[in-house]
């Protein structure tokens, strides 16, 4: 069912759109985090840039998929299977093993928050000792891990390709998801969901007096309403995306997708999507 001789090019495809709906989940994320925070201007473009970290940190695992893996890493650290093999492999560095898993996502975030008070602390000298330093940057930390879990509930809904889901609660040999409630890529509707959100949420951030305390949820409860609007077309498309045949579920998905948006906006965000410049 899933030749990896045929899967090359195909796989890079979910670098593309894909990259582009953890983004802007992060990016929406961010907003939220900034308004509760009621951070300035300058703290808001870092936790921006924090929460589409975090979205994407999971899909470090799909550097394998590195045209160049196989002659660079690949030979460098003597790997005898080649970087696609390893995506769909089942090492604990493969794809939705342990980048993929709470632990992971506990790991990097108190890295994030260790390093980022350190540097406050020893090289800025923002803060009189290392613990008021940590307590000062901990709003990126959660940031980075609101984004990371977030990306994680997310591939739940994916199919469950050859690795049965994802290895949420690694070490455990267990996987969970592949649901197959939507199809790897070509989400259109959720790209478009969260941009709205993000929009939204500069303006709330933009226009909300920074002194009204009540108002800074307001961007937090945009980006809930959003997830709830998320999982509900989820629960609509109707179609078992873990149904054998790769043409047949792509097919399904435009189709689906034209559903929802029309033919005009559907055929803009195909072509949106083709020329994305994000095959590496």
């Amino acid at each position: 069912m899933y030749p990896v001789s045929n899967w090359h090019t195909t796989l890079q495809k979910q670098l593309k759109l894909d990259l582009l709906i953890n983004i802007l989940l992060g990016l929406g994320i961010g907003t939220a985090m900034a308004a509760w925070n009621r951070s300035r201007p300058a703290q808001q473009v870092k936790l921006m840039a924090i929460g589409a970290l975090g979205a994407c940190f999971a899909s470090l695992d799909e550097i394998t998929l590195w045209s160049r893996f196989d002659d660079t890493l690949g030979t460098w650290l003597g790997l005898e299977e080649s970087g696609v093999e390893i995506f769909m492999g089942t090492h604990w560095y493969s794809h939705q093993a342990f980048m993929h898993s709470i632990l992971a996502n506990v790991l990097f975030s108190t890295l994030l928050l260790l390093g980022m008070g350190l540097v406050y602390y020893k090289i800025l000298k923002g803060a009189p000792s290392l613990s008021s330093a940590i307590n000062y940057v901990s709003v990126y930390a959660l940031t980075f891990g609101l984004s990371y879990f977030v990306h994680l509930l997310g591939d739940l809904a994916a199919p469950s390709g050859p690795w049965h889901g994802i290895q949420l609660f690694f070490p455990m040999e267990v996987h969970v998801g592949g649901w197959g409630m939507t199809w790897w890529w070509n989400n259109y509707d959720l790209s478009l969901v969260l941009g709205v959100v993000l929009i939204l949420n500069l303006a709330l951030i933009k226009w909300i007096p920074p002194l009204k305390k009540g108002m800074r949820y307001l961007p937090a409860c945009v980006c809930g309403f959003a997830l709830l609007l998320i999982s509900w077309q989820l629960s609509t498309r109707g179609y078992d995306f873990n149904k054998e045949g790769y043409a047949t579920r792509e097919k399904a998905s435009h189709h689906i997708q034209e559903e929802i948006l029309g033919h005009k906006i559907h055929t803009m965000m195909a072509k949106f999507d083709e020329k994305m410049p994000f095959y590496y």
